[in-house]
């Protein structure tokens, strides 16, 4: 699974790569690499990028936030992209659950549909009606241990630079081994600091 949380301009849209396998109490889920996509321009530089990783880890599905910024990625997305510093092509991927991002029709008799994998994007809109569910399942499924987090960016610094090749590595090639340890630990930081609010009711 792949999760975006959009943004543009002054902030960055965060993503993570999650495996997700089943187990005798659910399902366990494990972070396997993470990412901030810089840039504000959905078609030139998030969308590209965001094709790129999907094309690297071929996920089942990748949830996006569709609301606010995330509708200009989703309507990125069904667009084929082009990624102007490495000369990629990527196509074009829909959404299942969203009537304005959905795969395009067959057009005339015999016409094979677009492949399944193309369909890929669930868009999950956060608002009032659920947004408690939400905060409670993520809640519960940190508190249980029912997720992996990478390892902290100190101790993978570590033991890289005890390796021959962390020593070869330039100071740009190190720093880009790191990021996505980094930004976890920036993540499990800002989870230290969540409080759940007193509602005053017991169950």
């Amino acid at each position: 699974m792949i999760g975006v949380d959009v943004a543009r301009y002054a902030a960055n849209t965060a993503v993570m790569v999650i495996k997700v396998l089943p187990n005798i109490n659910g399902f366990a889920k494990k972070v396997v690499y993470t990412e901030v996509i810089h840039g504000a321009n959905y078609i030139t530089e998030q969308a590209p990028r965001l094709k790129k990783l999907i094309q690297l880890y071929n996920p089942k599905e990748i949830v996006i936030d569709g609301n606010g910024p995330g509708i200009g990625l989703l309507d990125a997305m069904v667009l084929p992209s082009f990624d102007a510093k490495t000369g990629e092509q990527f196509p074009s991927y829909f959404a299942f659950n969203n009537d304005h991002h959905l795969p395009p029709e067959k057009k005339s008799e015999g016409e094979e549909p677009w492949p399944e994998y193309r369909a890929i994007i669930y868009d999950i809109k956060a608002g009032a009606s659920n947004d408690d569910s939400i905060h409670s399942n993520f809640f519960a499924q940190i508190n249980n241990g029912s997720v992996s987090f990478l390892a902290h960016e100190r101790i993978v610094k570590e033991k890289l630079l005890k390796t021959n090749r962390g020593k070869k590595m330039s100071a740009f090639d190190r720093r880009v081994f790191l990021l996505p340890y980094e930004m976890t630990s920036r993540l499990i930081d800002e989870l230290n600091n969540l409080r759940l609010k007193p509602t005053g009711i017991q169950n």
